[in-house]
């Protein structure tokens, strides 16, 4: 089963984006909704998830610079 998790600053984007992976009949789980890049990289370290959803314009550690440091870690992550 794909683990997928959901990086976002904004609640309804990350809330719309699980709503339709939820929908999609596909078997995944979703181990994971963060609304910071750190909070998102903490997460990714817990859970190594298959695929991350992330916004690129966040307040702190923005989606480019998180992406890099998932890539460092499991370069194998579909981003």
């Amino acid at each position: 089963m794909m683990k997928i998790l959901i990086i976002d600053d904004e609640a309804p984007t990350r809330e719309w984006i699980e709503f339709c992976i939820k929908g999609s009949q596909v078997p995944c789980a979703i181990v994971g909704l963060a609304s910071t890049g750190q909070e998102g990289l903490a997460l990714f370290e817990q859970h190594l998830p298959d695929l991350v959803f992330t916004d690129i314009e966040m307040p702190g550690m923005n989606g480019i610079a998180l992406l890099q440091q998932i890539k460092e870690l499991a370069p194998k992550t579909h981003v």
